[in-house]
C-alpha cells in the first residue's frame, strides 16, 4: 500500500490515534463524550490491553501521559493533565511514519545525495566507536535540546572523552530575556514565576506558545481566575495579543521602547519602591532614564506617550511580570531593568534563582559556545568529526547553507536520529534512535528544594537495531575503555542514584546599562516577523500530518509555507489572497501562499518557523524555509544569533 497523507492518517484512525479527528469533534457542541470514549473503544478480547505509563518527551514540559498497548502496537494517548498541547498526541503517528530510521545505514555515494546501503547494529557500534576514539580533541557533539538523562550522560560520556565542543542546539525563538539576567546576577539559572505573577506584562514575546507548554497554560489559568491583566506590546496580533487584556501596538522591534517610556514615567514620578535605591547600578539607571526624551520614544514606538502614563502608574503598584524575547543584550536589558525597578528579582511572582540537577562531579567552568560557530570552526580544521544527536541545524538554524558547507568538509559526520532529514542527509552513518515511548529514561527535575527522578520505562520495545540513548552511552564507555575516575557510572540506575540538585548560588542584582539603540534591520520593504507556534516547537512537527492540521487555525491553511500580509498592503501590491508570492533578501528567497491577515501591520508580514522541509514523505516541497532569509548575525552581547530585524521584498509569480 503507498503510504499518502490521507493512508497515514486512516493508519492512525484504525490504530485508536484519531487525534485529528479529535481535536475536530471538541469544537462541534455535545460531541465531549464522543471524544472522550474513542481511544477507550475495546479490541478483540484475545488481544492483550493496557495502559502503560509515561511521558511526553516532545518539549522540556515532560507531561506525563497513559499510552495505550494493544498487542504490540500504541493505539492511544490519554495524556495529564486533561488538557495538554497537541504534542502530546503524536507518538501514534510516529511509530508508524514512514520517514522513521529503523536500521543502521552508511553513506553510499555523495554526502547529501541520500543514498544508503544498510550495516548491522554491530557494525554500527563499532564504527561509531572508532569514529568517536579517533581525534576527541577534533570531535564535536551536537545535541537537540533534551530533558532525559540519558542524553546529558551522552554530553558526560564525550567531556570525558576529551572533548571541547559540546553543544546544544537551542531554539532561541523560543527563549527569554535570560542573557541579561546572567549578565545583572552572575548566575544563569533564572526562571519565570509566571504560577504566582500579579500579572504579565510581555514585550513582543509570545509566551502563551514559547513557554513550557504545562506551566503556560497553568499560569493562564491563574491570571485569569484572579482578574490578574495580562498586556502585550507587539505589532502582530498573536495568541498571547489575542488572550491579553489589553494589546498595545507598536512598531516591529520597538517593544523595549515602549519599556523604556514605562521606565521614564516611573522614574519620574518616583513611583518605584525605594528599596530599590539600595541596589548597585541605580543612580546610573536613574540618570539614564530622566535624560531620554518622551517625544522621541513616541516617535520610534508609534503609541502616544499619554496613553502609557496610566499604565506605567497602574504596573508601578501592580508590580506585574515583565518578558521578552531573547534578541539583543540591550534590548534584554531594558526589561531587566524594568523588573528590577519594580522590585520583581527574586520575588514570589518575578524572577527567580532555580536549581539545577547535575551529575558530579560538575563540569568545569568554561565559555558559553554558540552551536552556530560550529561550520566555521570545521572550515578552519579545528573540528574534524561531528556527530549530531535529535538536531536538524540544517533546517532550524539561521541561514542554513552554512551547515550544508560545514558537512560536506567535514571528516565524518554521525547522525543519532529517529527520522530521515535534512541534516541525516549529510551523514557518513546514521544510528537509529527509538522514540520516547519506546526508550528508558530518567527524568530529573527539582522541587521544593529537592531531586525527583521520574523513571520512565518503555510502553513499546524498540526494534533490536534500534540504539537507546543509555544503553549506547555505557556500551560506548565500555568498549572505549574510558577511565571510571572521568565516567563513573556503569547503568543508568547508578547515574539517576548520583543526580544532585546544585542550589543557586546568592545572586546580587546589579541593574543593567540600558543603553538601548534601534534595531539594526536589513535592507527591504517589509518587516520580517517570524512565529514560532506551539505544534512546531523548535522547528520540528511539520512531518506529522495531525500537528499540520493544528497549525494556522486563524487562516484555516494548513500543509504549506503561508505568509500573512495586511489586506491592505496586498490590494497595492495587487497581491490575490492564496497566490503564491516570493519573499526575497539578501540572504536569499522562498515561496509562500499569500494570506490576508489584518492582524500584521502594512509595513510587515508574518511567517510560521517550521514550515518549508526539503525532505520528508508529507513535509518535502510545500512551500520554503523561512530560515533561509535569516542571516547569519550574532549578538556578541548575548552570544546568541539574531532571528529578528530582517526585512524583505515581495515579489508576484514563482521560483
Amino acid at each position: 500500500m503507498k503510504l499518502t497523507r490521507r493512508t497515514l492518517i486512516k493508519l492512525g484512525v484504525t490504530g485508536g490515534a484519531t487525534v485529528a479527528l479529535a481535536q475536530a469533534l471538541k469544537q462541534v457542541p455535545g460531541a465531549i463524550p464522543a471524544v472522550d470514549g474513542l481511544m477507550e473503544q475495546p479490541f478483540d478480547r484475545d488481544l492483550s490491553d493496557e495502559w502503560m505509563p509515561s511521558v511526553c518527551a516532545a518539549c522540556p514540559a515532560a507531561c506525563p501521559v497513559a499510552l495505550r498497548r494493544v498487542s504490540n502496537h500504541i493505539v492511544g494517548v490519554r495524556p495529564f493533565p486533561s488538557k495538554p498541547c497537541q504534542k502530546a498526541y503524536i507518538v501514534p503517528q510516529e511509530l508508524v511514519h514512514p520517514d522513521r530510521v529503523r536500521e543502521s545505514l552508511r553513506r553510499d555515494g555523495q554526502r547529501g545525495a541520500d543514498h544508503w546501503r544498510p550495516v548491522s547494529r554491530t557494525a554500527a557500534l563499532e564504527e561509531l566507536s572508532r569514529i568517536a576514539g579517533d581525534d576527541p580533541s577534533k570531535t564535536a557533539l551536537v545535541l537537540r535540546e533534551e530533558i532525559g538523562l540519558s542524553f546529558s550522560l551522552l554530553t558526560g560520556l564525550f567531556g570525558a572523552l576529551g572533548s571541547p565542543y559540546l553543544y546544544t542546539h537551542e531554539w532561541i525563538p523560543g527563549q527569554w530575556m535570560v542573557d541579561a539576567m546572567e549578565q545583572a546576577t552572575g548566575w544563569s539559572a533564572w526562571g519565570l514565576d509566571l504560577a504566582r505573577a500579579r500579572g504579565v506584562i510581555s514585550f513582543g514575546w509570545d509566551w502563551l506558545q514559547s513557554f513550557d507548554p504545562r506551566q503556560a497554560q497553568e499560569a493562564f489559568a491563574r491570571l485569569r481566575v484572579t482578574d490578574a491583566p495580562i498586556w502585550y506590546v507587539g505589532p502582530r496580533w498573536n495568541l498571547t495579543a489575542m488572550k491579553a487584556t489589553k494589546w498595545l501596538v507598536c512598531r516591529p522591534g520597538f517593544e523595549p521602547a515602549v519599556a523604556l517610556a514605562l521606565l521614564h514615567v516611573i522614574v519620574s514620578e518616583n513611583l518605584y519602591p525605594k528599596e530599590c535605591e539600595s541596589l548597585e547600578g541605580f543612580s546610573k539607571l536613574i540618570e539614564q532614564v530622566r535624560v531620554l526624551s518622551p517625544a522621541d520614544l513616541e516617535k520610534k514606538t508609534g503609541i502616544n506617550h499619554a496613553q502609557l502614563q496610566p499604565l506605567a502608574r497602574r504596573i508601578a503598584t501592580l508590580r506585574p511580570l515583565c518578558v521578552a524575547p531573547r534578541r539583543r543584550l540591550e534590548d534584554q536589558a531594558v526589561i531587566v531593568a524594568l523588573n528590577g525597578l519594580l522590585g520583581n528579582i527574586g520575588t514570589p511572582g518575578g524572577l527567580a534563582a532555580l536549581g539545577r540537577s547535575s551529575l558530579p562531579p560538575a563540569p568545569p567552568a568554561a565559555p558559553r559556545l554558540n552551536v552556530e560557530e560550529l561550520p566555521k570552526q570545521i572550515a578552519e580544521g579545528r573540528v574534524e568529526t561531528v556527530i549530531l544527536a535529535g538536531a536538524n541545524p540544517v533546517f532550524t538554524s539561521p541561514a542554513p547553507s552554512r551547515w550544508k558547507e560545514g558537512l560536506k568538509q567535514a571528516k565524518q559526520v554521525v547522525c543519532l536520529s529517529s527520522f530521515k532529514n535534512e541534516t541525516t542527509a549529510f551523514a557518513d552513518l546514521i544510528l537509529p534512535l527509538p522514540l520516547w515511548a519506546e526508550r528508558r529514561d530518567v527524568y530529573p527535575y527539582a522541587r521544593d528544594g529537592r531531586m525527583i527522578t521520574h523513571v520512565v520505562e518503555p510502553a513499546l520495545e524498540p526494534a533490536p537495531a534500534m540504539f537507546d540513548v543509555s544503553s549506547l552511552v555505557f556500551e560506548l564507555a565500555h568498549g572505549m575503555g574510558v577511565e571510571k575516575e572521568r565516567f563513573p557510572w556503569q547503568n543508568l540506575e547508578e547515574a539517576a542514584k548520583a543526580l544532585e540538585l546544585r542550589a543557586p548560588t546568592e545572586a546580587k542584582f546589579n541593574f543593567p546599562d540600558i543603553g538601548w539603540s534601534e534595531p539594526p534591520f536589513s535592507e527591504g520593504a517589509f518587516h520580517l516577523l517570524l512565529e514560532a507556534p506551539l505544534a512546531l516547537r523548535h522547528g520540528e512537527g511539520a512531518h506529522l500530518p495531525y500537528l499540520l492540521t493544528t497549525v494556522g487555525p486563524h487562516l484555516r491553511t494548513w500543509w504549506t509555507t503561508w505568509v500573512e500580509i495586511n489586506p491592505e498592503t496586498a490590494h497595492r501590491l495587487g497581491v490575490k489572497d492564496r497566490e503564491e508570492i516570493i519573499l526575497e533578501n539578501a540572504s536569499g528567497s522562498i515561496r509562500a501562499i499569500a494570506r490576508y491577515f489584518p492582524g500584521v501591520p502594512a509595513d510587515a508580514v508574518c511567517l510560521p518557523l517550521g514550515m518549508g522541509h526539503a525532505t520528508g514523505t508529507f513535509a518535502q516541497n510545500a512551500g520554503g524555509n523561512p530560515a533561509e532569509i535569516v542571516a547569519y548575525r550574532k549578538n556578541d552581547g548575548a552570544n546568541v544569533m539574531l532571528w529578528d530585524f530582517e526585512k524583505v521584498n515581495i515579489r508576484r509569480g514563482s521560483l
